[in-house]
């Protein structure tokens, strides 16, 4: 493996380890939320709003370093030896869509719970974080763009 490999491949490593570590503490954060919802006796209160919101917000940006993350193994995965076909039929748009809509499930649980404050709140949040998932996917199709045009897998004969 030569110098550069090895770079990418301890950087492609961090990645997933980040994702990985990002992946564990959205999902014990989102069931946190839910059994929230289901044991609390009133979910009414201020209190009790107040520490939903506060793992609404770590929900949701946990969701964003998700997101963020994939793109960047995306972006690593482009100069590795390629995939086969079945890997790459889903585009990083795409992929971003599923991991705001996850997001978006927590908003769903609170108005289904008819926690109207809190539902305005989290759709308020929902809006941001997918304007700054948004922003943050264009630049880096943007950073990518001059290397689309490049073809790594070329034969050499």
């Amino acid at each position: 493996m030569s110098d550069e490999e090895k770079k990418l491949s301890a950087y492609m490593t961090l990645q997933s380890v980040n994702s990985r570590n990002f992946s564990l503490f959205a999902g014990f954060t989102f069931t946190a939320i839910t059994i929230l919802l289901t044991r609390l006796p009133d979910t009414s209160t201020w209190q009790s709003q107040a520490m939903l919101f506060f793992l609404t917000v770590l929900f949701s940006q946990l969701i964003y370093h998700l997101a963020v993350n994939e793109a960047v193994l995306t972006c690593c995965v482009k100069f590795a030896p390629k995939l086969p076909e079945k890997y790459t039929k889903n585009s990083l748009r795409e992929r971003m869509l599923i991991w705001l809509l996850l997001d978006a499930a927590v908003l769903l649980l609170f108005l289904f719970y008819n926690l109207l404050y809190l539902a305005l709140a989290t759709g308020i949040l929902f809006v941001l974080t997918t304007a700054r998932t948004l922003r943050t996917l264009r630049m880096i199709l943007q950073m990518l763009k001059p290397f689309q045009r490049i073809d790594l897998y070329e034969s050499g004969d």
